[in-house]
């Protein structure tokens, strides 16, 4: 870990919901040097989690680029009321965070790590938005692929459906 390195913890309006900002920390591997066009990587929290959960702080404290790791909407400092299966949301907030790091900061992201719940948005993300498609490398760590278990709720499952659908492609 470099001496240098800094945490700040920035509040990222919702651009869907006004009332709301996303809480979230950036780690900078180098600051004050110039953001734009630096690589950055992603760390996405899993069910129930959130930005500084299990190992996300150590990971982005030690990974040799910037990070940002955020509280998804309900979850911990990002305001919202919390909900089971609510990937739709998620993603528009994975969105928002994407947008502000890319326009205020000139950030390109290089990474995207998810945890459990935050796999499935991450790799939702990836696989369909056209900045996704641009990062080169996914990690998945621990996500869900017992979904009938997970899922035993058929309104959770049928939303899974609906959120992986677009992400098959034969």
């Amino acid at each position: 870990m470099t001496a240098e390195r800094t945490s700040t913890k920035l509040y990222i309006p919702h651009p869907n919901q006004p009332e709301l900002s996303i809480c979230g920390v950036l780690e900078q591997y180098a600051p004050g040097v110039d953001t734009k066009g630096r690589k950055i990587a992603l760390i996405l929290h899993g069910t129930m989690g959130h930005k500084d959960y299990l190992f996300q702080r150590r990971l982005a404290q030690r990974l040799p680029m910037d990070s940002f790791r955020f509280d998804f909407r309900g979850n911990h400092e990002t305001g919202g009321t919390w909900k089971q299966g609510a990937l739709e949301e998620d993603l528009e907030d994975l969105n928002a965070v994407v947008a502000y790091l890319t326009s205020t900061y000139g950030y390109e992201i290089e990474l995207v790590v998810g945890h459990s719940r935050g796999s499935l948005v991450g790799f939702r993300w990836i696989s369909t938005t056209e900045v996704g498609r641009k990062v080169p490398a996914f990690v998945n760590a621990s996500g869900r692929y017992r979904m009938r278990v997970s899922f035993s709720r058929k309104a959770n499952l049928k939303s899974l459906i609906v959120l992986m659908a677009p992400c098959y492609h034969p």
